[in-house]
């Protein structure tokens, strides 16, 4: 991968950094995990936002609150605010006994289904950011803010990426951590640290399904 080599603005003691993890590889969102569990280690507040995520998936990060101590417990947000998969061309359309669509589509592991509309899906989005901007807005805002999936947001055509870029702007001291394929040259320039996830090998490719505890 290639970006556009111009340096993002150098940081100043009012500027919070922006790190990217980006690419095909796994292990985008277990890096921001992991700077998540060292920035409370450190005894700094963060806010974890998901753009696709939802409650009702049952994926083990969203148990974090429940293993820390309180200390650490109090200073960490977690926020699941998407709507689930975002299937934009289903195999099959499926009509449920409420009349809603289901949208089927199948991956290697099986098939994948999702039951809310377009529209419902780029509401969702664009309530994460404003939650996003919201608590870069508060008196006290976090010190590390997470946006998970934010990049499959905008490739996704979900968000517009001058809003994220806009968001960037007004993060002051907080250090914000973008994960997600497809990030574009023009957010990796914004980016003070850009990490590419290259999949050279994956038991998905064997057909193997992701398992719980490792992949989610």
């Amino acid at each position: 991968m290639t970006y556009n080599q111009e340096p993002a603005k150098k940081n100043t003691k009012a500027l919070g950094l922006v790190y990217l993890y980006t690419g095909e590889g796994k292990g985008k969102t277990s890096a921001a995990l992991g700077t998540m569990l060292r920035a409370l280690s450190s005894g700094w507040s963060v806010t974890w936002i998901a753009f696709y995520k939802e409650a009702s998936w049952g994926i083990s990060e969203y148990e974090f609150p429940h293993l820390l101590l309180a200390k650490h417990r109090r200073r960490l947000e977690m926020l699941l605010l998407g709507k689930g998969f975002y299937i934009q061309n289903p195999e099959e359309v499926v009509t449920r006994q409420d009349q809603a669509s289901l949208k089927v589509a199948s991956t290697k592991q099986g098939k994948v289904t999702d039951d809310d509309t377009a529209a419902a899906h780029r509401a969702a989005a664009h309530s994460a950011l404003a939650t996003a901007l919201a608590k870069l807005q508060q008196p006290q805002p976090p010190q590390l803010l997470i946006l998970d999936e934010v990049c499959n947001a905008i490739a996704d055509g979900l968000i517009d990426e001058q809003l994220v870029l806009d968001l960037l702007v007004q993060r002051q001291q907080c250090h914000v951590v973008l994960t997600g394929r497809f990030a574009s040259e023009r957010l990796m320039a914004h980016a003070d640290l850009v990490t590419e996830m290259k999949n050279l090998k994956h038991p998905y490719d064997q057909g193997i399904m992701a398992v719980k505890g490792l992949d989610f």
